[in-house]
């Protein structure tokens, strides 16, 4: 035993140096031979590059023509590809046409979908949860239940910065799945004019709703 301890101390010795040296040269993990050593700034450049893939936008964009006006919203297939998917072919088969926004939640959401014609639509197989992106202002994610791979159909478009509350740790460990955005400034206004009226009716009687008369790619 005393002899192992003798032989390990000079290993600890030169550890315990060349940790010191490091710290003191400033050189990286790099330079003094870790080759899985990231610095804070290529740190940074990965997850900046992961971000930008994460948004990039889907080469169609979907128009909401309710109503009151156009509703345009980016969608991003990298960052939710099965929530994606699954909204686009129901959009091809119309699912969402004659739906409506239905809640209206000041500072906090608009909610549209197919919630009350669920016995003559039908409802949309359950998607897995796809949290990839924070529910900031204009995103817009899918409802769901308690069960974080329970969404369906149900969407909300987030009215202020929503991305502590509605991600995971806030109003419960999973958070929910972004899989798009309000395009522009004149979607955003539309969003804005449905909210008003919206929140002129405290009974939420289905003759208040604003209904989806097309819903379109282009």
């Amino acid at each position: 035993g005393e002899m192992r301890a003798r032989q390990v101390a000079p290993v600890l010795v030169c550890v315990v140096l060349l940790y010191v040296i490091f710290l003191l040269s400033g050189s990286s993990g790099r330079e003094l031979g870790f080759s899985n050593y990231e610095s804070p700034e290529e740190i940074d450049q990965r997850k900046a590059e992961r971000m930008a893939w994460l948004l990039e936008a889907d080469t169609e964009q979907v128009v909401f023509e309710t109503t009151e006006g156009d509703i345009t919203v980016i969608l991003y297939p990298n960052a939710a590809p099965l929530t994606v998917k699954q909204f686009k072919d129901s959009i091809l088969h119309r699912y969402y046409e004659g739906c409506s926004f239905y809640r209206y939640e000041s500072e906090f959401v608009l909610q549209g979908g197919c919630y009350q014609l669920l016995d003559s639509k039908g409802l949309l197989p359950s998607l897995p949860l796809e949290y990839n992106l924070p529910n900031t202002e204009r995103a817009v994610n899918m409802g769901r239940f308690n069960d974080p791979n329970s969404a369906t159909s149900e969407f909300s478009i987030q009215l202020v910065d929503n991305s502590v509350w509605l991600g995971p740790g806030g109003a419960d460990q999973y958070g929910y799945t972004v899989f798009g955005k309000v395009a522009d400034d004149a979607s955003w206004a539309v969003v804005q004019k449905i909210m008003e009226i919206g929140l002129k009716h405290k009974e939420k009687k289905e003759s208040h709703f604003v209904k989806f008369k097309k819903v379109y790619f282009i």
